[in-house]
């Protein structure tokens, strides 16, 4: 796969849709999203990598594993402050619901599952509509409301000025649906400023 033309297009669009539908199945009300909640919803359980034996690679800082009929979420705890833990989890998560590959348990390296993982945690973190809701802009505002790094909030705050541009917010029935399904949050944070 190229990432390019139709087939980026497609995988983008297969992550958004699937992360609208966790946000309306799990019943994602408000940000920050709680990654865990959603993995005790699908009875995974969430482990940090202190806890597991034997440690993993270097720099990793989170994996999926299917155990003897159960998901297991690992994540560097050290990856908690910055936020990276979250878009870790909503990654791993977004491969399991996404249908992608296991080998001997795990999902294994392929770089368009790993960019599909990667377009669903941040749909499902920092949703565009919501986002565009609450005039938010800059990366900083987008990360002290999402809980999402500066690193992930900086590729959120590009693609909301893309779409702006374009002004594609709540084309989709799904989109329309997470809007509604955020309303209130949004106007309590709209009261608030």
């Amino acid at each position: 796969m190229d990432f390019t033309g139709e087939d980026c297009y497609g995988l983008y669009k297969n992550s958004r849709n699937a992360a609208w539908h966790t946000i309306i199945d799990y019943e994602i009300k408000e940000l920050p999203v709680s990654t865990t909640s959603i993995a005790y919803k699908m009875n995974a359980a969430v482990i940090p990598y202190s806890d597991r034996l034997p440690p993993p690679q270097p720099g990793m800082t989170g994996h999926a594993e299917f155990v003897k009929g159960q998901w297991r979420l690992f994540f560097a705890p050290e990856t908690l402050a910055s936020g990276r833990a979250r878009f870790t989890l909503a990654h791993e998560i977004g491969h399991i619901l996404l249908g992608h590959r296991l080998q001997n348990g795990t999902f294994h390296d392929d770089l368009a599952e790993e960019a599909a993982a990667n377009m669903y945690a941040a749909r499902l973190l920092a949703p565009a509509c919501v986002l565009w809701a609450l005039d938010l802009h800059t990366p900083e505002e987008i990360s002290a409301i999402t809980g999402l790094s500066i690193q992930s909030a900086v590729f959120r705050a590009r693609r909301l000025r893309e779409l702006r541009k374009r002004d594609r917010f709540l084309t989709s029935p799904l989109e329309q649906q997470v809007y509604r399904q955020f309303l209130p949050f949004i106007e309590s944070i709209k009261q608030k400023r």
